[in-house]
């Protein structure tokens, strides 16, 4: 009966709720490490490691007798930048918090997006070939460097809810939003877990990621036109841009994908594909968001 007092007391019940998100976490990387089988899945329709390399750019590379190919330089330079600035604004907004929650936790969040975006481009990008087409016949569909960056993803987004929940709310709605938060990592993790086990497709791709990352970004405009039409203040003008920004990076980036034009420049011997304009852009946006959260971002008093 005491334990289930205790529970019923918010911060005692974050708490044990933190605890949970570790316990899985670890569960998560027991599976990931030793019990996987995602080198079972495999590109529909099948794709030949020769087949890649015609539709790819890359260069051959040799370090101390070790030759490799090194995929998409262009669009590694994109990605590896992202992550980089991404971390350094992370890093400087904890180190310069001024005593401001929301700050910590937005430079956390800059931080596990910046890592999820390294090891997404040495998946996607820079080691593709090498990890999933090297000495298979058939090239693999996904990396644990691929399932680590979904699920880091998912940490930074629900790393901007607390983040968004000390700048913008208090008591019972603050509660909620952190509530939110960290059921949505639990719920990912074991997602995660499963499709890895299994294994299946859908459990790890980039659309379910989405589709888990979606309601969080539209809560946060929702929540901040509200609070700036009753409110007029700098912040939330500064937010809703930082929402409007992802938008539209969104928009271009599905836009140029749909159209195909990656694949015309590459007819030209051109490489910039969807993923360019989405790292690009999202670059945009973390230099935005580094330089504004800093200057105008507060705890909600």
């Amino acid at each position: 009966m005491e334990s289930l007092r205790k529970l019923n007391n918010p911060t005692i019940f974050l708490k044990f709720l933190y605890w949970m998100n570790i316990l899985i976490f670890i569960v998560f990387l027991y599976f990931l490490i030793w019990m996987n089988r995602i080198n079972e899945l495999f590109i529909e329709p099948p794709l030949s490691s020769d087949s890649w390399l015609e539709a790819h750019s890359w260069i051959e590379l040799s370090f101390f007798n070790i030759t490799f190919i090194f995929a998409e330089p262009s669009s590694t330079f994109f990605v590896y930048f992202l992550g980089v600035i991404t971390i350094f604004y992370g890093i400087k907004l904890i180190s310069k918090n001024n005593k401001q929650k929301s700050l910590i936790w937005w430079g956390m969040a800059l931080i596990l997006w910046g890592l999820g975006a390294i090891f997404a481009g040495t998946s996607y990008q820079a080691l593709n070939y090498e990890l999933k087409c090297a000495n298979q016949e058939n090239c693999l569909w996904t990396t644990w460097l691929e399932i680590m960056y979904l699920l880091l993803s998912v940490a930074s987004v629900n790393s901007m809810m607390f983040a968004q929940s000390y700048s913008c709310v208090a008591g019972k709605k603050r509660f909620a939003m952190q509530l939110y938060g960290l059921f949505n990592s639990i719920i990912y993790m074991i997602i995660l877990t499963v499709g890895i086990a299994l294994p299946v497709n859908f459990l790890l791709s980039f659309e379910l990621l989405v589709l888990f990352l979606i309601p969080g970004f539209i809560f946060f405009m929702i929540q901040n036109v509200k609070r700036y039409r009753s409110e007029k203040n700098k912040m939330d003008i500064i937010f809703i841009r930082i929402w409007l920004i992802l938008a539209i990076v969104m928009i271009l980036y599905i836009g140029y994908l749909l159209l195909g034009i990656s694949g015309w420049f590459w007819g030209f011997g051109i490489w910039f594909t969807a993923n360019d304009i989405l790292h690009i852009g999202l670059i945009v946006w973390m230099v935005y968001i580094g330089h504004n959260t800093a200057k105008y971002v507060k705890d909600f008093q």
